[in-house]
């Protein structure tokens, strides 16, 4: 699927998870593989934001970023802190390079499910980065290529400046 902007289009895909299952809806991708997928592609940065990361898989996919990328990650203070695996988690980005922040400025919770390579390749999803999100949920998102990665990214990190002000 195409979506045109000011000339330029973007590549939306449809994904959907569990794996189990959206192996066998026609005209989507595996919400889980696409994670992964796109942290593999980031050359240059990589932009993680969600309410907490407690995955082994998605956590080891980013560390081997940590030396090679900028990797940027936003969690949730409160979710984060409540759960001992993505406390530790976590800290461990942190020692392995990434530039972690852990948010509580503001009234709800971090409740965006978002990764962005490059500003070539975004996800953007309901699959939070926990074991459950990426092998258990019945999950909906879109993978995104294109130009308005930029303003995702873009948009993303402005809001993280202003909360922080």
């Amino acid at each position: 699927m195409a979506i045109l902007d000011r000339g330029r289009i973007d590549e939306v895909y449809v994904l959907m998870g569990p794996s189990s299952l959206s192996a066998q809806l026609p005209g989507t991708h595996t919400m889980r593989q696409n994670i992964l997928d796109t942290i593999d592609r980031a050359q240059d940065h990589l932009l993680i934001v969600g309410y907490m990361l407690n995955s082994e898989e998605v956590f080891q996919r980013v560390v081997s970023k940590c030396s090679t990328v900028r990797v940027q990650v936003h969690l949730d203070r409160r979710q984060t802190r409540g759960d001992g695996h993505a406390s530790r988690m976590a800290n461990d980005l942190a020692k392995a390079g990434a530039e972690v922040k852990l948010h509580d400025a503001f009234e709800g919770s971090m409740h965006a499910k978002v990764i962005v390579a490059d500003e070539h390749e975004a996800i953007v999803g309901s699959a939070n980065f926990t074991h459950s999100g990426s092998h258990r949920n019945l999950e909906a998102g879109i993978r995104l290529r294109g130009p308005s990665v930029a303003v995702l990214r873009n948009a993303m990190l402005s809001m993280f400046e202003q909360m922080e002000a």
